[in-house]
């Protein structure tokens, strides 16, 4: 029985994301830049943002839960650009990045996505490995073996952790707890 839930939840998480990349966009554009990066170059992006808050969020085109959770935050971003900046971790390998192309047009997020140096970080098939490298080194009050994708967490204009979440955490209540702070940013 757990065989067959586990291959149910595989299959639409395959399927959600196979619909983005039939999508066709001959009237846009626009191009969101993929960068590879290593996690020294985007701590010093971070710290380099004159945004009061960065938010780093992890995403994987295996992971419907964050293929759905991504335009929400996307939105609530939107509304406090002045205040915010993300920074979107791709899960995923570069060979991958069509796919992903053709997702972020149709969600309409043309900022720059990152993609960890594989090479540099090595486990190429294995995403998990890069993203508890940059958990443990950016935010050491994350349980990073729970970080997963659809996690986030998000560092002030102080260099310090002020919101941090894993999968155990429902979507609403970590939207709520990120639409607080950006909200009360003045407090």
């Amino acid at each position: 029985m757990k065989v067959i839930f586990m291959l149910i939840i595989c299959f639409s998480s395959f399927y959600n994301f196979e619909i983005y990349s039939q999508i066709r966009y001959e009237n846009s554009n626009q191009n969101t830049q993929i960068e590879i990066i290593d996690i020294d170059q985007l701590e010093k992006k971070i710290k380099e943002s004159n945004k009061k808050y960065k938010i780093i969020f992890y995403i994987s085109k295996s992971c419907s839960s964050s293929i759905m959770f991504f335009p929400k935050i996307i939105e609530l971003i939107n509304n406090h650009s002045d205040i915010v900046e993300l920074y979107p971790i791709i899960g995923d390998r570069l060979s991958e990045i069509t796919e992903y192309e053709a997702y972020l047009k149709h969600i309409q997020y043309f900022n720059t996505v990152f993609i960890l140096d594989t090479e540099k970080y090595g486990n190429k098939k294995n995403p998990f490995k890069r993203l508890d490298i940059l958990t443990q080194k950016l935010c050491l009050e994350c349980e990073y073996k729970k970080m997963g994708f659809s996690s986030f967490f998000v560092i002030n204009d102080y260099s310090q952790v002020i919101l941090h979440n894993n999968w155990t955490i429902p979507h609403k209540e970590r939207y709520l707890k990120l639409k607080k702070i950006l909200e009360n940013h003045n407090d």
